[in-house]
């Protein structure tokens, strides 16, 4: 995931600005990383994190791509001052979901963290049409983790617009 977390949570609805304020400059630039991203070949596939907030952007991106998710919770940059359970929905006015194979994670968040921007793992594609959430629990002992099925794409898809997945 890489986000720009120099911003603010709109006060009524899920939004994250943090372009209206920025340069026009700085903007372009931050946005020139995606594709210098796909022509060296760093990602697979990517997705911008659209109106589905997070975790709806993850089931579009893996529902086009036949594949499934494990997403961690608590390795989600979040904002200080916004409860997780807001910026699950919100959709921030940069922000990017990306499939970044192992050996490449650390040049692509090289690209982005030397733009002030914030880049994280937070979760792994599986060869499943499921998205599983997972948090490693407080109440539990140390090293819990919780993991729920939140989609099952074979089950329910989301748009249709997965040519191997039928209901």
């Amino acid at each position: 995931m890489a986000i720009d977390l120099r911003g603010q949570a709109h006060p009524q609805y899920p939004f994250w600005n943090a372009a209206t304020a920025a340069d026009p400059v700085q903007l372009r630039q931050d946005l020139d990383i995606l594709p210098e991203l796909a022509e060296a070949g760093l990602c697979d596939t990517g997705k911008d994190i659209s109106m589905g907030g997070i975790v709806g952007t993850l089931l579009m991106l893996l529902e086009t791509s036949g594949c499934g998710a494990v997403l961690d919770l608590d390795a989600i940059p979040c904002p200080a001052n916004l409860p997780l359970e807001r910026w699950l929905i919100s959709f921030p006015s940069y922000g990017f979901l990306l499939s970044v194979r192992p050996e490449q994670v650390a040049a692509v968040q090289a690209k982005f963290t030397q733009r002030g921007l914030t880049c994280a793992t937070v979760g792994q594609i599986y060869p499943t049409h499921r998205l599983y959430l997972q948090r490693h629990s407080p109440s539990q002992s140390q090293g819990q983790v919780e993991t729920a099925l939140f989609w099952d794409l074979q089950q329910e898809p989301l748009t249709g617009f997965s040519p191997e997945v039928q209901p």
